[in-house]
């Protein structure tokens, strides 16, 4: 008896057939949207002076393209985020693991730092620029400061959240502090910690743009923005498809890097 196609069994469907298919089906909504948009603006559905076509904004992304100035805002945008994602989840980790470990040290900086969580980084930017001025290190603190608390709070619920009995027998073992942490408390709770990165660099993403807000020159942010300061609709729109094609392709790559690193703990992906 033959199959039908809707019976064989999707492990048996070559591979090259099911990425194929999962990037024609991911592609339907990006493609429908595109469409509307171009009919949009063609009928006048959407006013043309606020809203470029889909062709004008292929067009200023060549141009941009052609010249150099996408290249050069798309890099010093990448900077200023891995210099700012970078120190700070560098710095939560560090506090969360203390934190999660000790509750002496618990006791000393857990209510300042939950104290302070729930203030609006927007909320910061006249103390960074108090302090640091408006340069570089103003900017990459904004960023800094928003994904200190995602990748702070991530660490510690991943410490918390280690089976004690694995505790107990590195204990009994005779493991030294260093050697608990190393070996024990950071593996566990490292999917925790890689989860709330791929949440910290999408919270960067934003508060980027908002940073090169600031007086600023260069930069996607300060793209978009000047784009929309002269009724450059098309350089916006190309501004913002670029931050969102960088920031996709920033979170595919987390993505993998989660996915190596918890090779040995396997999760449910869906059905």
């Amino acid at each position: 008896m033959t199959l039908a196609p809707k019976d064989v069994p999707h492990s048996l469907v070559p591979a090259r057939t099911r990425r194929l298919e999962f990037h024609v089906v991911s592609a339907m909504v990006p493609l429908a949207l595109l469409a509307m948009w171009e009919l949009g603006t063609r009928y006048n559905w959407l006013p043309r002076t606020l809203v470029s076509s889909p062709s004008a904004v292929a067009e200023a992304m060549l141009r941009l393209g052609r010249n150099g100035a996408l290249v050069h805002h798309s890099l010093v945008s990448l900077r200023r985020l891995s210099l700012g994602f970078g120190s700070g989840s560098l710095l939560a980790v560090l506090i969360g693991t203390f934190v999660g470990l000790s509750k002496a040290f618990d006791r000393v900086m857990a209510p300042t730092l939950s104290f302070l969580a729930p203030v609006p980084v927007s909320a910061w930017i006249p103390l960074i620029i108090i302090l640091f001025g408006i340069g570089e290190v103003a900017k990459c603190s904004v960023i800094a400061v928003g994904a200190f608390f995602v990748v702070y709070f991530g660490t510690v619920s991943g410490i918390r959240s280690t089976d004690p009995k694995l505790v107990e027998v590195a204990r009994v073992c005779g493991k030294t502090p260093t050697l608990l942490v190393t070996q024990v408390l950071l593996p566990s709770a490292l999917a925790s910690i890689l989860q709330a990165m791929r949440g910290a660099l999408a919270l960067g993403w934003v508060l980027l743009v908002i940073a090169e807000v600031i007086a600023s020159t260069e930069g996607l942010g300060w793209l978009m923005w000047d784009a929309r300061q002269y009724g450059r609709a098309d350089e916006m729109i190309v501004g913002v498809a670029m931050a969102g094609a960088l920031g996709a392709t920033t979170d595919w790559i987390a993505r993998r890097i989660q996915r190596r690193v918890l090779i040995w703990r396997p999760a449910f992906e869906g059905q």
